[in-house]
């Protein structure tokens, strides 16, 4: 799977992001649907860092043009351990996250981007 976003943030901070959705380039109407943005220390762990829904951390800003603002707040990351990279100039911790729809009406489920938020330490701990 081709990642749609690589960004750096630091822990214990709120992350946002904007994100319209389209389904083989097609805008996809969010009325109705559901929406999980969910990362992950390993791809393959069974828990998750964080899992963002609507009932927390997600808003439709605008259903009709399939645009939502993720938030993941910042006790979502405040207690992770920053791990050291070898050879690399700072401790980075990935989190390799991705935004999933399902669609109740059709039992329809897709992947709609996917992406690593690198976090790095924070220095200022409040």
């Amino acid at each position: 799977m081709a990642f749609n976003f690589h960004i750096t943030r630091y822990r214990g901070n709120s992350i946002y992001g904007l994100l319209t959705v389209r389904k083989n380039g097609v805008i996809v109407n969010l009325t109705g649907k559901e929406l999980f943005f969910t990362g992950k220390l390993n791809r393959g762990d069974l828990g998750t860092v964080f899992q963002k829904s609507l009932s927390d951390g997600i808003l439709i800003i605008n259903a009709a043009l399939g645009t939502a603002q993720v938030r993941v707040a910042p006790e979502d990351t405040s207690d992770l351990t920053i791990l050291k990279t070898p050879g690399a100039s700072g401790a980075i911790t990935p989190v390799y996250c991705d935004c999933e729809i399902k669609d109740p009406s059709l039992n329809d489920a897709y992947t709609v981007s996917a992406g690593i938020i690198d976090l790095v330490e924070d220095l200022t701990r409040i």
